[in-house]
């Protein structure tokens, strides 16, 4: 992986405490969810093993733009420069920065997609926050205590009915280690290639917040409607 630049943290051990890192479309379909009260069955693509580097940890903001809140950005203080997104949350207390733990899965779930053909087991990145980053954690280092890591483990996830679960899941059950010698493609993602930080992309969705809000730099806003206050 070579030097682990400013912006990513590498490794399942990575800090997710608290603050001291625009992919809109690319990875937005790729992006696993699960709709509340429902469970899907996951394999896991990364290990976790720190030398491994398949695990990224990066400060990222997540935007009501385009009609829908599918568009994500690293954000881009953490490799010096003003980032235009914090600059905004500060000003208007929206689209905060989080720290999000990555993973290379496979969706194991069965869908028909827009052409009819039955489709399975596609490669999805799951972006895991604090809680259930944690939650990962643990069942990595219950596998390290056996010698494995969680490549290739299979678990059950359930996402409660509650308003504020996790979109990925908060109960994770292992049930078997998969051979991954059966699937197209089993490697774990590029996270310096698909997480690193974008200044254009970051204001093309400022452009966007502001074109869809009415705002310019200097117009008040109200946080809690959603509009500009004349």
């Amino acid at each position: 992986m070579g030097d682990t630049p400013s912006w990513l943290q590498s490794g399942i051990d990575a800090d997710l405490g608290a603050e001291s890192a625009g992919r809109s479309s690319d990875t937005a379909n790729n992006r696993f969810w699960m709709p509340k009260g429902e469970s899907r069955k996951i394999i896991f693509l990364s290990s976790g093993a720190a030398d491994t580097g398949d695990v990224a940890t990066v400060f990222e903001h997540q935007l009501n733009i385009y009609k829908n809140w599918r568009n994500w950005n690293t954000c881009l203080e953490p490799t010096g420069v003003e980032c235009p997104i914090c600059k905004f949350q500060k000003e208007h207390n929206q689209f905060k920065r989080y720290k999000g733990m990555f993973f290379s899965i496979i969706d194991t779930t069965e869908f028909t997609d827009k052409s009819g053909n039955t489709r399975k087991n596609l490669k999805k990145i799951l972006c895991a926050k604090r809680g259930t980053a944690e939650i990962l954690k643990r069942k990595y280092l219950s596998r390290f205590e056996s010698d494995e890591t969680l490549r290739g483990a299979m678990f059950k996830v359930y996402r409660t009915p509650d308003d504020k679960s996790p979109s990925v899941g908060e109960d994770f059950e292992f049930i078997k280690t998969v051979d991954l010698a059966g699937f197209e493609d089993s490697e774990p993602h590029n996270w310096e290639e698909i997480l690193r930080p974008d200044p254009e992309a970051v204001n093309r969705s400022m452009t966007q917040l502001r074109t869809e809000r009415g705002l310019d730099d200097d117009s008040p806003f109200d946080s809690d409607s959603g509009k500009v206050v004349y």
